[in-house]
């Protein structure tokens, strides 16, 4: 399960060798290969859950959005831009940052809570990501190959998931409020993408 949102987890040391296809460096759980057909919200039946050949050294990673709706990484990649799901940005302090195993840049999302996606196009992924938010328990299960892609020249996507919506939730205390628009502004100053993602 995902860590407190408040509390950072341990940081595993990561090689910066590319393409590595040793476990390496997560923790390393097995998936769970059983199970039967499921539905994600969107409508899309998954005929079966994903199953990891016995050669690759995959790793699961479970979180849940953060207050604001946010899982806190970015990815690239679909079907349709004939490059694998890599994960592009992780926002320190998330719940991608914080959960254990830890999401890191360069891993190669290879299943979405069960669905396989490397014949997904990138819309399709950022429904399935989306969808989690929907579900009753809102928790996001990655099957990732880590480090599959560090030192490779990763462009940010179009859509961020960091916010998916920005905006600073009306709930939030007043003190807060200030703090959290700072972070989204620092963000999306560093990202190149204040016009477009940042509302005021």
């Amino acid at each position: 399960m995902c860590a407190s949102f408040g509390q950072r987890c341990l940081t595993v040391g990561r090689s910066t060798t590319s393409l590595l296809s040793s476990p390496g460096h997560h923790s390393v759980r097995s998936t769970n290969g059983g199970g039967s057909a499921s539905t994600l919200n969107n409508g899309t039946n998954a005929a079966a859950n994903f199953q990891p050949g016995n050669d690759e050294a995959l790793v699961t990673i479970r979180m849940r959005p953060d207050p604001q709706g946010r899982f806190g990484f970015n990815v690239k990649g679909g079907c349709d831009q004939n490059y694998p799901i890599i994960v592009s940005r992780v926002i320190p302090d998330s719940p991608a940052d914080t959960c254990f195993p830890r999401l890191n840049e360069g891993d190669q999302v290879v299943a979405i809570n069960g669905v396989e996606v490397s014949h997904c196009t990138h819309e399709q992924v950022v429904r399935y990501i989306r969808a989690c938010k929907e579900s009753v328990s809102q928790e996001l299960v990655l099957v990732v190959r880590p480090n599959a892609y560090i030192g490779e020249d990763i462009e940010e996507p179009d859509l961020q998931y960091v916010p998916l919506t920005p905006h600073v939730a009306d709930c939030v205390p007043r003190p807060d409020i200030l703090h959290q628009s700072l972070l989204l502004l620092k963000d999306s100053l560093a990202s190149g993408s204040a016009i477009v993602n940042f509302e005021v």
